[in-house]
């Protein structure tokens, strides 16, 4: 069996959106019930470890134990922005798992996340199901969508196949009747990436209520980074300004930026609306109930920082 989708072992999954990787995959001798991917990665002489209580009909996730008795995860958890806010709570229960591994690191090794303990990997990828969601975003679809999902939805839906994706529709299945395939760097147009998300899933059996959750988890934690980044630098009081921490998909309390920071936060705000915040309503998901909040206080300048006071 050979496989040149054994680069994405080697690459995190978070950094493919940047990169269009060359690759052909022969297919002939994997096995169904091996945990390989068409069009993705071959598992070759590692065992598919199974999620047992993932709590999503199909695996995302996959956890492999190597002959040596060491485990790896496709995609590579590293840089999965489920994993940040464990890194941010020393007191988290995964937190020690993910530090074993350098998983909260900003550059973790390669090797020693390929090296990964079983029952820590499956610790770790029963995580990132319980907060998996696919996501439209500047016409890409996150997580990583592989191959063979597309192949799924083409053969299964003949709306996908003849009208969303009908170009892609006829490479993949062309590819699966030869055998081969060579990766051709697919992107989404934004109509795609949105309908392509909401499939997605649908297959994977992430019921309508998480998704509208972990929607709105997303949107939050999306503009709170922005505004962290904006919140600096400042000299004054005069540099700092209280805005509005909402999107039109979550809601929360107010915040401080630096005025020359408001610009690309109201950016960040309009892409989540233009994304995510339409497919959260063609999701069909509840309004956004406002948190109760403190009267606005007095933005100030704190060690170069804007806060509240």
């Amino acid at each position: 069996m050979t496989s040149g989708a054994a680069a994405y072992k080697l690459v995190s999954p978070w950094l493919l959106l940047l990169l269009v990787l060359p690759i052909s995959v022969q297919t002939s001798c994997q096995r169904e019930d091996d945990g390989g991917r068409w069009g993705y990665h071959a598992p070759g002489e590692s065992k598919w470890l199974r999620d047992k209580s993932a709590g999503v009909a199909i695996e995302y996730y996959r956890v492999f134990q190597e002959p040596n008795g060491t485990a790896y995860m496709i995609p590579r958890p590293d840089g999965n922005p489920d994993l940040f806010a464990i890194c941010s709570n020393p007191a988290h229960a995964l937190r020690p798992t993910l530090d074993r591994y350098g998983l909260c690191n900003a550059t973790p090794s390669p090797e020693v996340v390929n090296a990964m303990a079983p029952a820590d990997a499956l610790a770790i990828a029963h995580h990132l199901h319980e907060a998996l969601v696919f996501i439209a975003e500047q016409g890409a679809v996150t997580p990583y969508v592989p191959p063979d999902d597309i192949l799924a939805l083409c053969n299964t839906d003949e709306v996908f196949r003849t009208t969303i994706l009908a170009e892609r529709c006829t490479f993949e299945r062309a590819a699966a009747k030869s055998g081969s395939r060579t990766e051709q760097g697919w992107s989404f147009t934004p109509a795609q990436a949105l309908q392509t998300a909401m499939r997605m899933n649908t297959r994977y059996g992430i019921k309508p209520l998480q998704v509208c959750d972990r929607l709105e988890h997303h949107a939050a934690r999306t503009l709170a980074a922005a505004i962290a980044a904006q919140a600096a630098p400042c000299t004054t009081e005069a540099d700092c300004e209280i805005i509005a921490n909402a999107s039109a998909c979550h809601n929360a309390c107010n915040a401080v930026v630096t005025k020359a920071g408001i610009e690309n936060v109201s950016a960040s705000r309009q892409r989540l609306t233009d994304g995510l915040c339409a497919q959260r309503t063609q999701t069909g998901c509840d309004p956004i109930i406002a948190p109760p909040c403190a009267p606005p206080r007095l933005a100030a300048c704190v060690q170069g920082r804007c806060v509240q006071m």
